[in-house]
């Protein structure tokens, strides 16, 4: 896949600005701060895509809750991994019925990798036509701009073309907490197992520029976060589509730097094995080791996956 056509230009992103910047002035003139709640499904990749949610939201002039009843905006991130996630997400969209009935310009939105289906799209579509937004993984970078033309066209919107992926540079983030972070590293997968649907949904492996991942992880130390998750759902294929071609275990070593460097220390990587490891660790559990053997085990079989058992997270 051709970088140029993966990593979205400044102005692309100074665009979406702009809408937030529209949408914060269309705030301003109701005289009161919208509350918006966001409802997290799946895996740690969602939570990041979420924080970013909440980033835009927050720039929007947001502020937040946790009871649906109260909220201007809801935004349900949702995962496709889980038939049993699945029907806890219509569940709740069937809730959100009422909520809208009893306020008619409350904006319901869907998004995550369930979103990104054609068939869940058109069942939104024809069976829960109170939702008014609706895009997948690979739109979440534009969710200023779907959102501004929720407001403007008073009609709903869709965005869940099948596209190859990209990747977006300085979009806001609100974390939660300030002791663990979640830095993504890379997005998609080659892999095309025949049990997950991440290809399909999440697009193939792109993977972030090194001098980036160290620049946030630069900056989470110097905030003084304690823990660090390099997310990406195949990590150990890190670096294959850069234009100047680096290994997982080599940005590991970056990383490491730029954390001790400004008032962290790595002390030890969690690999997480699962059956999908292919046995190359021969573990079902989590290893912990220290820094030190992390080299001794040979780049080929450093694998930390994005693969966690999915729950469901709000703010």
């Amino acid at each position: 896949m051709d970088r140029k056509q993966v990593l979205l230009d400044d102005g692309q992103m100074a665009r979406q600005r702009e809408f937030t910047e529209k949408i914060h002035a269309m705030h301003q003139a109701r005289g009161r701060t919208p509350l918006a709640l966001v409802d997290t499904f799946g895996c740690q990749q969602n939570v990041a895509d979420s924080q970013h949610i909440l980033g835009m939201l927050r720039d929007m002039g947001c502020e937040f809750t946790d009871d649906a009843a109260r909220a201007d905006i809801v935004v349900m991130n949702t995962c496709a991994i889980r038939d049993h996630a699945e029907k806890r997400v219509y569940g709740t969209l069937g809730a959100l019925t009422h909520t809208k009935k009893q306020n008619p310009e409350q904006i319901i939105c869907l998004c995550g990798c369930m979103a990104q289906r054609p068939e869940v799209a058109e069942k939104v579509r024809t069976s829960y036509r109170h939702v008014d937004l609706v895009f997948g993984p690979q739109a979440l970078w534009k969710f200023p701009e779907l959102l501004y033309q929720v407001y403007t066209r008073r009609g709903r919107v869709f965005s869940v073309e099948n596209e190859h992926g990209s990747i977006a540079e300085g979009m806001p983030v609100v974390r939660e907490g300030r002791v663990r972070a979640w830095v993504s590293i890379m997005y998609g997968c080659n892999n095309f197992c025949s049990y997950c649907i991440v290809p399909y949904v999440r697009g193939r492996e792109r993977s972030r520029a090194p001098e980036k991942i160290v620049e946030e992880v630069r900056q989470l130390a110097a905030e003084g976060f304690k823990e660090i998750t390099l997310l990406g759902q195949n990590v150990n294929s890190y670096g294959k589509d850069l234009e100047e071609p680096m290994d997982f275990a080599d940005l590991l070593e970056q990383v490491k730097l730029a954390f001790d460097e400004n008032g962290g220390r790595l002390q030890s990587v969690i690999l997480r094995g699962r059956a999908h490891c292919f046995g190359l660790l021969g573990c079902d559990d989590d290893l912990i080791l220290p820094w030190e053997s992390i080299r001794s085990i040979g780049t080929d079989v450093v694998m930390v996956d994005a693969d966690p058992l999915p729950g469901k997270h709000r703010r």
